[in-house]
């Protein structure tokens, strides 16, 4: 009696899914209802990470504004008060009217190693925030407490770049640890070489900034999210399929 009824439940779900197929859509109000609202939750964390982005460097005014020659990268050091999530790798536009080439921007560790990267394309493509243009990356978490060092590499010359800043702003998770560049090397390298500027502000980056109140979002948000989202699949599964074995 119970192969049965297994067997009855097998085609009634056949023809709900063929029903579903044709426009009739899938009988399945529970399940669907409970993998809709997972999928909400998950897609609502990950917005809400990236509507709270901001970025860690800002200025008023741009009174020395320097034009960059060809091969070198720029960039500056800081060090980590408190862990950052990284979610968008930025390049100093100062006419704010497009950039002149397409431009490698990268965060290296203490070691020198290449942690996160972008390519800032040419002319107005990426958006345009405050006086840099952005593209996203995948969001990389920055532990508290250690130094870094972000570089923007600058293939022709003609570009431009901020050396001493009025009303220059940090945010309060990084500490500012000075200029750096690296000649030549034709491509992105790490900015190890000190200078005597107050800053060399070509590449910026953005962070996850928390809500007030709230808690701030790092990249094990998402996992969180795809967790329970397939937790509360399997649960409703293993209901689902209970119901049928009882049936």
């Amino acid at each position: 009696m119970i192969r049965r009824r297994k067997g009855h439940q097998l085609r009634q779900n056949e023809r709900n899914l063929l029903e579903g197929s044709r426009g009739g859509g899938v009988k399945c109000p529970g399940m669907c209802k409970l993998k809709g609202l997972a999928v909400y939750m998950f897609l609502g964390l990950m917005l809400t990470s990236i509507a709270s982005a901001v970025p860690v460097v800002t200025f008023t005014n741009l009174n020395s504004v320097t034009t960059i020659v060809a091969n070198f990268t720029q960039g500056w050091q800081f060090t980590t008060n408190s862990a950052v999530t990284v979610t968008d790798l930025g390049f100093f536009d100062g006419d704010q009217d497009g950039l002149l080439s397409v431009h490698e921007v990268g965060i290296f560790n203490a070691a020198g190693a290449l942690l996160i990267s972008g390519t800032v394309p040419t002319g107005v493509a990426a958006p345009l925030i405050n006086q840099f243009r952005y593209v996203a990356v995948a969001p990389t978490l920055l532990p508290s407490g250690q130094t870094f060092r972000i570089g923007a590499y600058y293939p022709i010359g003609g570009e431009q770049i901020v050396i001493t800043p009025v009303g220059l702003a940090l945010d309060p998770s990084i500490t500012y640890g000075g200029s750096r560049f690296f000649n030549g090397g034709g491509a992105l390298n790490d900015p190890t070489s000190v200078t005597g500027s107050l800053g060399r502000f070509g590449p910026n980056f953005n962070i996850l900034a928390a809500a007030a109140g709230a808690p701030e979002l790092d990249p094990r948000s998402g996992g969180v999210a795809l967790a329970s989202l397939l937790l509360i699949l399997g649960v409703a599964e293993r209901r689902r399929r209970g119901s049928m074995v009882a049936a």
